[in-house]
């Protein structure tokens, strides 16, 4: 950052270059940031780090994002689809063009809201509950604003385990404004010795309609978790029996049947009760790539980090295919990436009931490539799967650095609803801190997937490639010279649910959209070390048995 004595107006500078202006004895002027959290496409990356350091320093005045609405025009093409169009959309052949620069809104274009203009939202509210005492049940509240008391608000909690709720009530406050005061949630100590995982909900709303803003409208809200979360419970479980032949694996119990193929290592079949749930014959295959988003893009991460895309395509070749028979039985291989400098290991543990357990080693310490989009396993599942139940942060999508607005909470979802359509298409739909996700048919019968710690997921009608616009956008070419880019009509549902299940991805950035990457604390080195993580698949006959396997 730079300072100039005569004129200083700072945009798009980092957290740390503001905190770096507000420390500096020489800094005598507010800093107010005329452009910062640059909206555009799957975006506002960080946004808190921003408002936790605004709130900490008086010097620092806050920032205007760019900007307020996707400024897309809707068109029809020559198939009837309606669709946001944008620079490459208009002009004879020839017509300079800034292709999507256009698209960088809090909102889209109609002016619905997406999942960061919730994130928005939450970091900017003027109540704020902090330090819950679990002790005592107490919390403090502090009212933001200048120059209004709580009198136009009412304030409510609830309180809830596994996402069922336990009890909820009022809070009766006085606080004037810069005030914090000191709140006591009623009859805590008849839920403060449980054993269970507890989520405290904390919500303000608006009492009557006031200058356009409606009667019950949520204008803060925060919660507190108290608890490790239940460890899955499942024991006396017998080992899978195994079938050997000269091209695949047979692992066989009472209910289930699962084939791997030799050459490639893969889950290609995985029939419960007869009922086949693999699609393509695509099980768990480790997989490090993302539909590239627009900050994505403006770093160069497609070029820079194509090995990664090439290393989840790649075919697969199991190495040092060992299984182990007995009490229990195992099934381990390791895949080579020899263009990106990494090892994946697989060990499948493998159940009578049909629960396998599937853990990896995933190793680029020798790596030449300092960053990867993502560390995880994509599967393809049967199109049947059409709801989803999890219990993580939602429900809107969230990513490492986006997430402050997405509570803990047990929620439910049809599969095809699993999608936000970027007027791009690009990455979307991501979840973190998830313990587990369950996939079901109309009738409740499934599969249910457990953390071993926690998990990041994508499930959705909505196949990466369909998403993904190639390794650079067209953005600075002139019109018909170059292949337009993706629009949302593009977004195209498979009768496939396409599933990752991460052990983490890259955040999403948007400190600019021309260059810089997430914040350090949200990028994945994998030079640093090597990652473990393992989840466990359970065939489920209905909804109801997940609760029985967290007591």
């Amino acid at each position: 950052m730079e300072w100039n004595t005569d004129i200083f107006a700072p945009m798009y500078d980092t957290p740390d270059e503001i905190e770096e202006y507000a420390k500096d004895p020489l800094s005598d002027r507010p800093l107010i940031l005329c452009e910062y959290a640059h909206a555009m496409g799957n975006s506002l990356g960080n946004f808190i780090k921003y408002w936790d350091l605004i709130r900490k320093y008086p010097l620092l005045q806050g920032g205007f994002i760019w900007d307020w609405v996707d400024q897309g025009i809707e068109k029809i093409n020559e198939e009837g689809e309606r669709f946001w169009a944008y620079g490459g959309d208009f002009g004879p052949l020839g017509t300079p063009s800034s292709g999507t620069f256009c698209i960088n809104g809090v909102v889209f274009p109609d002016r619905s809201v997406k999942p960061h203009t919730e994130e928005m939202r939450k970091v900017y509210q003027n109540i704020w509950f902090r330090n819950f005492n679990q002790e005592t049940g107490s919390v403090e509240l502090f009212n933001e604003h200048f120059f209004t008391d709580l009198d136009r608000y009412q304030l409510s909690y609830s309180i809830k385990t596994n996402g069922r709720e336990l009890t909820n009530g009022s809070l009766k406050v006085v606080a004037g404004p810069q005030e914090t005061v000191t709140v006591e949630i009623p009859n805590w100590s008849l839920y403060s010795d449980m054993n269970e995982q507890l989520t405290i909900n904390f919500k303000v709303t608006q009492k009557e309609e006031e200058r356009l803003i409606p009667e019950g409208w949520v204008v803060a809200r925060d919660q507190f978790i108290i608890n490790d979360y239940a460890p899955l419970n499942i024991s006396d479980m017998k080992a899978a029996t195994v079938e050997e032949s000269e091209n695949t694996v047979i692992v066989s119990g009472s209910r289930f049947k699962a084939i791997f193929d030799r050459e490639s290592g893969l889950l290609t079949s995985y029939k419960v009760n007869g009922e086949e749930y693999i699609e393509n014959g695509e099980g768990p295959r480790p997989f490090f790539w993302r539909a590239p988003i627009e900050n994505d893009y403006g770093a160069s991460l497609p070029q820079k980090l194509s090995a990664w895309k090439n290393a989840s395509y790649q075919e697969l070749k199991a190495e040092n295919l060992m299984i182990v028979t007995g009490k229990e039985t195992t099934l381990t291989y390791s895949y080579l990436y020899p263009e990106a400098g990494a090892s994946n290991e697989v060990t499948y543990t493998i159940y009578d009931n049909g629960t396998i357990h599937i853990s990896n080693t995933f190793d680029a310490t020798t790596s030449e490539i300092e960053l990867i989009p993502r560390i995880g396993m994509r599967m393809q599942l049967t199109g049947d799967l059409i709801q989803a139940e999890y219990y993580g942060r939602g429900p809107w999508e969230n990513y490492s650095d986006r997430k402050s607005s997405t509570f803990l909470d047990r929620y439910s979802s049809k599969v095809s609803e699993m999608v936000t359509r970027y007027v791009l298409p690009q990455e979307n739909g991501h979840h973190t801190e998830t313990h587990w996700l369950a996939l079901t048919q109309k009738s409740g019968k499934g599969l249910l997937f457990v953390a071993d710690d926690l998990f990041e997921f994508n499930a959705s009608n909505y196949l990466l490639e369909t998403i993904t616009n190639g390794e650079s956008l067209n953005n600075d070419e002139p019109v018909g010279t170059a292949p337009l880019n993706k629009h949302i009509n593009d977004y195209r549902s498979s009768e496939i649910v396409d599933l990752f299940i991460d052990y983490r991805m890259q955040g999403v950035g948007g400190n600019n959209s021309w260059g810089k990457l997430p914040l350090e604390e949200y990028l994945i080195r994998p030079k640093k070390s090597a990652f473990t993580y393992g989840f466990t698949l359970i065939p489920i006959k209905n909804r109801k048995e997940i609760d029985g396997y967290f007591h």
